[in-house]
């Protein structure tokens, strides 16, 4: 075999491995995105800032950081935070610190929306994830993207500084 040959079977190995899975994300995140709107008329997107700001200290965190956090372009969180004020499942507070900051405060009503919601979002993701996969494949996956999320913030956050 050719340096060559060895080199596309690589790419041939890796390029499976990939479109599966950003394919089978897709698809995932597509199914899990129906069963939280029909069940608690929320999105995939809600959910997760519901739990960022549910398990912050004192449930609050400023924007900047639930953007961070999120891996969201400041625009579109902007844009779901401001839909969950709009339902009353979050408060924009003031930074007293710094004017032009602000904090996203999950309120009892949002803690209780996302309790609810965890139900259906796990059992979502057992369905339609880890019914397919051994212990081994989840441990295996999951120690995956932990190295994938530890290098994408290692220079702070994944999301372009140029994306809004």
């Amino acid at each position: 075999m050719t340096i060559d040959e060895l080199y596309q079977d690589e790419i041939a190995v890796e390029d499976r491995a990939w479109r599966a899975v950003w394919i089978g994300h897709a698809a995932l995140v597509s199914q899990l995105e129906v069963e939280l709107q029909k069940a608690h008329a929320i999105c995939m997107d809600d959910h997760l800032i519901l739990m960022l700001l549910v398990e912050a200290q004192d449930q609050r965190l400023r924007m900047s950081e639930l953007a961070t956090l999120s891996v969201m372009p400041k625009s579109r969180l902007t844009y779901r935070v401001d839909h969950l004020v709009s339902r009353g499942l979050v408060l924009r507070e003031p930074c007293i610190d710094d004017k032009r900051g602000s904090f996203a405060c999950v309120t009892d009503q949002g803690v209780e929306t996302y309790r609810r919601a965890c139900v259906t979002h796990l059992q979502g993701v057992r369905r339609h994830l880890f019914e397919h996969a051994s212990d081994d494949d989840a441990l295996a996956v999951g120690r995956v993207f932990q190295r994938v999320l530890a290098a994408a913030f290692e220079g702070g956050s994944p999301v372009a500084s140029n994306r809004r």
